[in-house]
């Protein structure tokens, strides 16, 4: 595509607080898909010590940008792996499981409240803003709340108009300190003031504009999904060869997080009686170590049907991974919030598993579960209990479930015909903040 304008006019930022850019398949396509139609691209995010999967790598004119200064994600640490589950005494088993649950839970909590994360938020939009400074962005694309208040302090010194993407959806419930609620005040404030919020579906919409009483303005619905159609793979065995599985095993994948907030624990036990020839992949995307004991108690108490895969693949080797798949498992703890439970576009397992025609099964989440039941790509059931009897009666009709299963991928996740009305908006910002060629 020849670029009609100047690469001046032509770039815009992308900021993003979190950590994830790596697993966050909307930010990853939509700078891909914007650099394909001839804008110049940064993302601002921090550089943490996180283990999630890296980014992926970009082209010249999409620049990750790390607010400490350096051009790249960091790199990622040498770690202890996990080889093979020790035995336990299942009774201390259970307990270092319950201790390893209450101490996550209270690391996160803790966490919320340091001082020095709340500095950090504050430091994140200072920088970012000064970062920012020095580029004449025709738009600025805040995601989520720290993103998008960062993206407003810029856009208010250079005078330019702010997009919110909002991938998570937060409520004044969820901040216990003073501090905390102060940021989600702002957002309701840079909400009513944003050019456009862009979301992953309609339910997400009508619960976040609710909460943020923001009542005008353009939503562009645009899910947490990939770009394209992958090429067509029979016997795939990137899990088989990457786990030692033989060919007559059949994967059972979960890929994401491996925590209480995905239900990992029940959905373990419950694989405890499956068949023998089906293995139960927990496929993490952070690195997980011999440290890391709730991911391993489950390996333990799976009764040789739980494996662990514990290393991250990069993003665009992500459907050799489904492909391996012979059904995936979408849980989420759905007493967590409308976060957990208002699902149909936002979850990315979800959309990748229906995109390499992988069978789903959701667990308790009747927003995903409208979606199974429309299409007949897979089964909603009430409990990790049900899971076994879903994968047998999806097994019976395979073909049509796979094939229905794409269908809905290529009709309602496909990511490039959600994206235009997004890519028509910046084109209009750009046009409107043109500047003559330089001579």
């Amino acid at each position: 595509m020849e670029h009609s304008h100047s690469s001046q006019e032509r770039r815009l930022a992308i900021i993003f607080w979190e950590t994830y850019l790596g697993c966050a398949p909307s930010l990853i396509n939509a700078a891909r898909a914007l650099d394909e139609n001839g804008y110049t691209v940064d993302i601002l995010i921090r550089s943490d010590s996180d283990r999630f999967a890296a980014p992926p790598n970009f082209g010249p004119n999409i620049r990750v940008i790390c607010v400490d200064g350096t051009t790249a994600p960091r790199e990622k640490p040498q770690t202890d792996r996990i080889r093979t589950a020790r035995r336990h005494h299942p009774v201390l088993a259970g307990i270092r499981r319950r201790i390893g649950r209450t101490l996550l839970l209270c690391r996160d909590r803790m966490d919320k409240l340091r001082p020095a994360r709340l500095f950090a938020r504050s430091r994140f939009v200072r920088r970012a803003a000064e970062i920012a400074r020095r580029d004449n962005y025709c738009c600025l694309i805040g995601v989520d709340t720290h993103g998008l208040i960062a993206a407003h302090h810029i856009g208010r010194e250079i005078h330019r108009p702010v997009i919110y993407w909002s991938l998570e959806i937060t409520f004044d419930t969820d901040f216990k300190d003073r501090q905390a609620l102060k940021w989600k005040q702002q957002e309701k404030e840079c909400h009513r003031k944003s050019l456009a919020l862009v979301i992953q579906d309609r339910e997400r919409a009508e619960v976040l504009c609710r909460e943020n009483q923001v009542d005008n303005g353009p939503i562009l619905l645009v899910p947490n999904s990939p770009r394209g159609f992958p090429p067509v793979v029979t016997g795939a065995s990137f899990l088989h060869s990457r786990l030692n599985l033989s060919d007559g095993n059949r994967i059972i994948l979960h890929a994401g997080s491996i925590c209480e907030g995905m239900r990992s624990h029940h959905l373990a036990q419950a694989a405890a009686s499956w068949p023998d020839s089906w293995k139960l992949i927990f496929h993490s995307h952070t690195e997980l170590t011999r440290h890391d004991e709730f991911p391993l108690s489950l390996s333990r108490m799976g009764n040789g049907r739980v494996i662990l895969s514990d290393t991250p693949v990069d993003y665009d080797d992500l459907d050799e991974l489904y492909q391996s798949a012979h059904v995936c498992v979408v849980i989420y703890d759905s007493s967590l919030g409308p976060n957990f439970q208002l699902l149909a576009g936002a979850s990315g397992k979800l959309a990748h598993s229906l995109r390499c025609g992988i069978p789903v099964v959701s667990v308790g989440n009747p927003a995903i579960g409208r979606v199974l039941s429309r299409w007949k790509c897979g089964i909603d059931v009430l409990s990790p209990g049900h899971v076994e009897a879903a994968i047998h009666t999806i097994s019976t009709n395979y073909e049509s479930f796979s094939h229905n299963a794409l269908l809905c991928y290529r009709e309602a996740y496909e990511f490039d015909r959600h994206f235009a009305p997004v890519l028509k908006l910046i084109e209009t910002q750009a046009a409107a903040h043109s500047y003559p060629e330089s001579e």
